[in-house]
């Protein structure tokens, strides 16, 4: 994830911008759908630690592809915390297009906290 920057950290939630290069793209020249899901899994888990001190194990990730990313551009990842429970939490994240505001993709993480 590199050149993932401009990290707003809050309670419950982190808005990052991530750049669309060459190396991140498929072969239609668009955000690689690897790449979104990589994206949902580390940012909801940024926005999870300014929650809680544990960033938990993974139990589901779901990852909905809306429109393509194009190359050349930026993403903004906006990953929201919406439910710590005793022992799981729950984040939303959407990826938009910087500027336009076009949803990429949503996704959902789920994360057991075992502390």
């Amino acid at each position: 994830l590199e050149g993932l920057r401009d990290f707003e950290l809050s309670p419950g939630r982190c808005v990052c911008v991530f750049p669309v290069r060459p190396r991140v793209q498929n072969r239609y020249g668009t955000l690689h759908g690897g790449c979104v899901a990589t994206l949902v899994d580390v940012v909801s888990t940024v926005a999870l630690l300014t929650v809680s001190k544990d960033p938990g194990v993974s139990v589901n990730i779901s990852t909905n592809y809306v429109s393509p990313g194009p190359g050349g551009t930026d993403v903004e990842v906006d990953a929201r915390v919406t439910k710590v429970g005793r022992t799981l939490a729950f984040m939303d994240v959407t990826l938009r297009t910087k500027g336009g505001g076009k949803v990429v993709a949503t996704g959902t993480h789920c994360k057991f906290l075992p502390n």
